[in-house]
């Protein structure tokens, strides 16, 4: 269980060093709220306006796995959960790929729409591996997008935007993709000059050849592109 969200700051830049706010920031949920289980996996942006958005994950025994919150804050100590959460909820149906779980990841604003990676696995893709020592989901990466940051759209026809690797001389990364990070295209215009309004992506790899004895399988970092013509066409009507 994570019931809270800690802060430190730093006034000498990203380098530190940080101190620690003496209380948490953000709090999971009373009984009976969707995060009354536990808050993890966030993401932070601050909008043109200076608000500070807060997407993060909630956990409750009620529901089915983790789903997706928006909080919201002027000086990063007062945060705000949105009435409307969770802002990413379960997916539909309890088989597609993200049936067991959805985690807002990055966030990143392309034209009029911002454009979220999250993770998500099904139920039936948590498998063993070796001598069943040790499991994990098979994450893949999905794609979603909206004006407001409210209303979602995941029925991209990519359906997975980063899968894990089909490829067998690619075993490390083969079992699961995720953590992933994710900046508009100008921000690497030295490395996609041709493909303005494309989103670049690191993410993380696991595979095989990777096993931890806890819950994942580590491996190293991967970079992806989802290039402009992915991010305007293939949406559902």
């Amino acid at each position: 269980t994570i019931p809270l969200t800690l802060l430190a700051i730093s006034k000498d830049g990203p380098l530190g060093p940080f101190v620690k706010q003496p209380s948490p920031v953000l709090v999971m949920g009373e009984e009976g709220e969707w995060d009354d289980g536990a808050i993890h996996e966030h993401t932070l942006e601050r909008l043109p306006n200076g608000t500070y958005v807060l997407l993060y994950t909630g956990f409750s025994s009620t529901t089915r796995g983790d789903q997706g919150g928006l909080a919201t804050s002027e000086d990063l100590l007062t945060w705000t959960k949105h009435p409307s959460n969770p802002i990413l909820p379960s997916a539909p149906l309890a088989n597609s790929w993200d049936g067991s779980h959805r985690r807002p990841r990055s966030l990143s604003k392309v034209g009029d729409f911002y454009y979220m990676l999250y993770e998500g696995a099904a139920e039936d893709r948590r498998d063993s591996y070796h001598d069943n020592s040790t499991s994990c989901y098979r994450d893949a990466i999905g794609l979603a997008r909206s004006t407001d940051l409210l209303n979602w759209a995941t029925d991209h026809d990519m359906k997975v935007a980063i899968p894990p690797s089909t490829n067998a001389d690619e075993a490390f990364a083969a079992v699961w993709t995720g953590w992933p990070r994710a900046a508009p295209s100008a921000t690497f215009m030295r490395e996609y000059p041709d493909n303005k309004g494309s989103i670049a992506v690191l993410h993380a790899v696991g595979g095989d050849d990777f096993v931890d004895q806890g819950d994942h399988h580590y491996a190293s970092v991967a970079k992806q592109e989802i290039t402009a013509l992915d991010l305007e066409e293939g949406w559902g009507a």
